[in-house]
């Protein structure tokens, strides 16, 4: 069996012209539907249904630097997002708003972002 280097990760994050580092994981959805089971006692088998609610987000942790102004990225609207990924792909989303809580950690250094956005899609 062949040697294959798997690489995985993201390798940054870039909301409008500003690199970011990210500490911990991060979360992404194009906003591709998925599907839901229907709560339903007579369905055999069961039912699934379009789940209409899933939107394109990005949610990640950011490291905080001298240069980040909490302020003005919690605040961030009509923002767009390109994560390069480690594995050569980059995502794309446009349209992104801050949505999450804010939470910073003064101790770690970080601050918790969550941005939904209009659109996004892969670019390879």
């Amino acid at each position: 069996m062949p040697n294959v280097q798997i690489r995985v990760g993201l390798r940054y994050l870039r909301i409008n012209d500003t690199i970011y580092s990210t500490a911990g994981d991060t979360t992404m959805n194009l906003g591709v539907q998925g599907w839901n089971r229907l709560q339903s006692m007579d369905a055999t088998p069961p039912a699934y249904a379009p789940n209409r609610e899933t939107s394109p987000f990005v949610e990640t942790v950011l490291r905080d630097v001298e240069s980040l102004d909490i302020a003005a990225l919690l605040a961030l609207e009509d923002a767009t997002l390109q994560a390069e990924l480690e594995n050569g792909k980059t995502l794309v989303f446009n349209q992104a708003r801050q949505t999450g809580s804010g939470d910073y950690n003064p101790n770690e250094g970080t601050l918790s972002v969550r941005f939904e956005c209009g659109q996004a899609q892969e670019i390879q």
